[in-house]
């Protein structure tokens, strides 16, 4: 992700960029089949790299998932493209602060109601929609295991020590309502921009570890 920064200006199509992270990946000797999603603005996720070219004051999440030896990690990060509005600068926190958050109060057996309650709070307060359908998941020997991670208020199976997980709340400055793709991308309803950060972590009995120490969960992205 810190590699990815420094090629996020305007003009540069989605494509370029992700060819750019996969050649970068591919030299530090992953399996192959990484998967890189590029998702401007209105895009909530699975945004397929193509010639839409980046523009001075959007927002874009890149999503990367690739293995090592056959273990899986994901992790996704939201960018401002130049100088953002206000509203995305909002919407950038707040999709930060929630995955922040989350790592912080996971414990084995909940079935994410602790983790429901924050998202709902934050939500109410900061003016932003959570996007229900977007969900974190388990990960390990392959990029999606059980359980699925809902945020919406609905449970899910307990969290387990020893598991692997990822933490990965979607927000939107809108509606929160999306429109999903064949192609499994999907977009805001009403255009309004989206914005997640996701990282993956071991479970421990005293809480989580976050795996690869991202930099980006201790400083605020604005």
């Amino acid at each position: 992700m810190e590699f990815a920064e420094a090629y996020l200006y305007p003009g540069i199509s989605t494509l370029e960029l992700a060819e750019i992270l996969e050649k970068s990946l591919m030299s530090r000797a992953v399996d192959p089949g990484v998967i890189i999603g590029i998702s401007p603005e209105e895009t909530a996720w699975h945004g397929i790299p193509g010639k839409r070219k980046l523009k001075t004051g959007e927002l874009v999440t890149i999503d990367i998932a690739c293995s090592v030896r056959g273990w899986w990690a994901d992790a996704a990060r939201t960018f401002p493209i130049g100088s953002v509005d206000a509203k995305r600068e909002n919407l950038m926190l707040s999709a930060w602060m929630a995955t922040k958050e989350i790592v912080s109060i996971i414990r084995e057996k909940q079935k994410g109601i602790e983790v429901s309650r924050y998202i709902s709070n934050l939500t109410r307060e900061r003016g932003v929609s959570l996007i229900s359908e977007g969900a974190g998941h388990g990960i390990g020997r392959r990029i999606h295991e059980l359980p699925s991670l809902t945020y919406d208020g609905r449970t899910h199976a307990p969290f387990q020590a020893d598991f692997l997980y990822t933490a990965e709340p979607v927000f939107s400055a809108g509606n929160g309502e999306i429109l999903i793709s064949t192609d499994g991308s999907a977009v805001t309803a009403d255009s309004e921009p989206t914005a997640h950060f996701e990282l993956t972590m071991l479970l421990l009995k005293h809480g989580a570890h976050i795996l690869g120490a991202p930099d980006w969960i201790n400083h605020p992205p604005c």
